[in-house]
């Protein structure tokens, strides 16, 4: 995925459904450069090269163009600055209505509702995270139709991620 300027950008996971129709005005897919429909979902995630901002600003810049058709980003930021305190953030966002552009649905939030990164290591007594990012189903597989085994919401607890990057730290 290029941005105006023609820098790129691959995501580090991505999700594109089975059996998508041609791309067509009608229904706002695109094909790749490789002649491949662009993924409906992708999954960027930084640790040293990014910050929370770059990050959102390459969502908005390099995901969300004309040029694409992914309807869906989910960002993870894994801070390692202090070893042994590591914290991380994650967030999703869509495409703005108007077809271009990053609009950031939810995200990991303090208890006052503020962005805020949550501890890779829990405090003694914490068990689990709490908390979640809740992706409706259709927009993950627009234009087709929601498969009848899918949930109706694709949910990543916060406490799953955390467990990913504690393992990932090992």
């Amino acid at each position: 995925m290029f941005d105006d300027n023609g820098n790129g950008k691959q995501p580090d996971q991505s999700y594109t459904p089975e059996r998508l129709p041609e791309p067509s005005r009608q229904n706002r897919l695109k094909l790749q450069p490789n002649g491949e429909n662009y993924p409906s979902l992708v999954l960027e995630v930084a640790v040293s090269n990014e910050d929370r901002a770059r990050l959102l600003d390459d969502a908005c810049r390099k995901y969300f163009t004309e040029k694409t058709s992914v309807n869906v980003w989910v960002g993870i930021k894994i801070d390692k600055t202090v070893v042994g305190e590591e914290v991380f953030w994650v967030a999703w966002g869509r495409r703005k209505l108007l077809g271009r552009g990053l609009k950031l649905e939810e995200q990991s939030e303090d208890a006052v509702g503020q962005a805020a990164f949550l501890p890779v290591h829990l405090p003694v007594g914490v068990q689990n995270l709490i908390g979640q990012i809740q992706i409706p189903s259709q927009l993950i597989f627009d234009p087709n139709p929601i498969p009848a085994a899918a949930p109706p919401n694709f949910i990543l607890p916060f406490e799953t991620v955390r467990m990913w990057i504690e393992r990932g730290l090992r």
